[in-house]
């Protein structure tokens, strides 16, 4: 019977996790999970360790990690999610001749899971799995405009911003902004704000209705400066379609 309620409160735990992207405080998962203070730490424990969770010490809060994310996502259409998308940035980056890369998020951070590289000297990403702020990204703010203002200023309160370049976002109030703009256009668009010779434009994945990744391309930030957006954004939403195509024919 032990181990058929243990089995039981997993799941519980994952599923109040997967519906509070804010973020969860230890009294708030041993509240929902009715379960004494030594198993709830035990619990967390052993997901924190493998990586299903992770802990923010300054919100002193739970978050989704990236396996749980990475195990969501593969779930969502019971799939090889990593040869899709690498068909996406290999066949996008040949055809637009810059390198292209896709990510998830992970609280606060951006992990990329896939790349294809013309030009390494404007990648910032030189491994697959390599964490960014969210907020200096364009795959990151895309992805973060799929929460609301008011889910932004939870996940951020107390946050020192670090920046990456002089352009990077250095405060709450700018990223707002910056999100409702990406709402309002459907892209995301970043300048000098992770690297300061490259800028990148980033398209939402869906699967299900539900964003689940982003996908984005580099280009060196004097090209991007002066660039007609609309036969990109064409090209990037051709891939973006035959993408989520591949994913939806799983």
């Amino acid at each position: 019977m032990s181990k058929v309620k243990s089995a039981n409160r997993t799941f519980r735990f994952l599923e109040f996790l997967a519906n509070n992207r804010s973020g969860l405080t230890f009294t708030e998962i041993q509240n929902a999970l009715e379960a004494p203070k030594s198993s709830v730490f035990s619990l967390i424990k052993e997901f924190l360790e493998n990586d299903y969770i992770m802990y923010d010490e300054e919100a002193k809060k739970y978050y989704a990690g990236i396996e749980f994310v990475k195990l969501c996502a593969v779930c969502i259409g019971n799939i090889d999610l990593s040869q899709v998308l690498s068909i996406l940035t290999k066949e996008l980056s040949q055809e637009i001749n810059q390198t292209c890369h896709v990510g998830i998020i992970d609280n606060k951070s951006i992990v990329y899971l896939s790349k294809y590289e013309v030009n390494n000297e404007l990648s910032l990403m030189y491994n697959v799995g390599l964490r960014l702020p969210a907020h200096c990204t364009s795959v990151g703010k895309m992805l973060l405009s799929q929460y609301s203002n008011e889910e932004i200023k939870e996940l951020y309160k107390d946050y020192t911003f670090q920046k990456l370049t002089e352009y990077s976002v250095g405060d709450i109030d700018t990223l707002i902004d910056n999100l409702n703009k990406i709402r309002n256009d459907h892209y995301a668009l970043e300048l000098r704000e992770a690297n300061m010779y490259a800028g990148c434009v980033a398209l939402p994945l869906y699967q299900q209705n539900k964003m689940f990744a982003a996908f984005s391309v580099t280009f060196p930030a004097y090209t991007l400066e002066q660039a007609d957006l609309k036969p990109i954004l064409e090209i990037m939403n051709k891939h973006k379609k035959l993408t989520e195509n591949r994913l939806f024919s799983f």
